[in-house]
């Protein structure tokens, strides 16, 4: 029931059509591993395969975007704090100067 959701979710919604001819693709979530036991065992493999790639490839993308989010937040603070910094050191003391004189 497990894999046959997995399978649903991630074969359905990428509208693989390559599989079509192959793997009768009903309508009900449950039909794509009973077409999946009673297929040659080569195109079952070749399906299987298929859909495990195409969920590692979805993963990678979703790490590589979580990544690049990371980077972004992380120079945006590194440019924040260089701001603070640069404004402390050199703008307080012009004005203390400014202020004293």
């Amino acid at each position: 029931m497990i894999y046959s959701v997995i399978y649903s979710v991630l074969f359905f919604p990428l509208g693989v059509r390559a599989f079509k001819r192959d793997i009768a693709i009903k309508s009900s979530l449950l039909e794509f591993p009973r077409d999946l036991c009673t297929m040659d065992p080569i195109r079952a493999l070749v399906a299987i395969t298929a859909i495990t790639t195409i969920a590692t490839i979805a993963a990678i993308a979703a790490i590589a975007a979580i990544a690049a989010i990371a980077a972004i937040a992380t120079i945006a603070a590194i440019a924040i704090i260089a701001i603070v910094y640069i404004r402390r050191v050199f703008l307080l003391p012009n004005l203390l100067n400014l202020l004293i004189s």
